[in-house]
């Protein structure tokens, strides 16, 4: 059986919880746990990085940074983000086409 926990929160912020819940379609629980789990992922990246900070060039820190926060979203947010790109590749492929 997974642990409980009793947990208070001021009430904007169980709203904020709650719709961001809702918009993102998962249960209360599995938003807190996700994002939860998400800030404790990150940090750890974030000191590895620093340790080859000096060695890294600009292009390699933005992508590392769009690694560190494609890992922190959750798989509907993926997904988002993939047809966004998505449709951003194809607007770019038509744009190219007519500039030829």
């Amino acid at each position: 059986m997974t642990p409980q926990l009793k947990l208070r929160l001021p009430e904007d912020l169980k709203k904020r919880v709650e719709e961001a819940s809702a918009d993102n379609r998962r249960s209360l629980n599995a938003e807190i746990v996700q994002r939860l789990e998400s800030t404790f992922f990150a940090p750890p990246l974030r000191r590895e990085l620093e340790k080859f900070k000096d060695d890294l060039k600009p292009r390699d820190l933005f992508e590392e940074n769009l690694m560190v926060a494609w890992r922190c979203l959750d798989e509907p947010n993926k997904e988002a983000v993939l047809q966004i790109v998505k449709v951003m590749a194809e607007y770019d492929c038509g744009m190219r086409r007519e500039d030829d």
